[in-house]
């Protein structure tokens, strides 16, 4: 997110960085932070991570125009939204790209999904969307973390947050196995975390 934003976009980032009622009303002194960063074993794309830094993002025939990119209009629905809503492509990212090449881009797409989807639980806060998030979330946390904006840093971290809690509360596994896996994916790196 750029320093040039709205005074909307900065109203959400604002409204995101200052947590939940119930973090508030705590008052932790240490500050959200991501403590250690899992290690992804399986390679990107090249391929795919040169078209996102040229500036589309391509699910099969299917191709997005990153700097048009509007998460309120591409839904949560359908491959291409799937990949793009969980972060999975940020793996695609990392192997064309080294972390300070990478980063700009990569905080730009989660500033826009932080504007369209942080502040409200909805089609994109699917519990099996989550999973995959906190995953890749977690996992390239230098390319999304490395801004120097306190207010999209505490946005982020809070959302992720919220997101984990919300990935526990629905933790209830489905017939469909495929989500469930997904799901709890993201619950099982959560409870990882708290351990630590």
């Amino acid at each position: 997110m750029s320093g040039d934003g709205s005074a909307a976009e900065r109203a959400v980032v604002s409204k995101l960085a200052r947590g939940s009622l119930l973090s508030r009303l705590r008052r932790s002194k240490q500050p959200l932070k991501i403590v250690a960063v899992p290690r992804d074993h399986v390679q990107g794309e090249r391929s795919r991570g040169d078209a996102l830094l040229a500036g589309r993002f391509a699910v099969g025939s299917d191709t997005l125009p990153l700097k048009e990119l509007d998460f309120g209009l591409v839904g949560s629905a359908g491959p291409l939204a799937e990949q793009l809503q969980g972060f999975s492509w940020l793996r695609d990212l990392a192997a064309a790209a080294s972390r300070e090449k990478g980063a700009r881009l990569a905080e730009a797409v989660v500033g826009r999904w932080l504007l369209a989807h942080g502040t409200k639980a909805d089609d994109a806060w699917a519990p099996h969307l989550w999973g995959e998030r906190i995953l890749f979330w977690a996992a390239y946390a230098p390319y999304i973390l490395s801004s120097t904006d306190s207010g999209y840093r505490s946005a982020l971290l809070n959302t992720l947050a919220r997101g984990a809690r919300h990935v526990e509360v629905a933790q209830i596994w489905t017939p469909d196995w495929i989500l469930s896996v997904r799901r709890g994916g993201g619950a099982i790196a959560t409870r990882a975390a708290r351990a630590r």
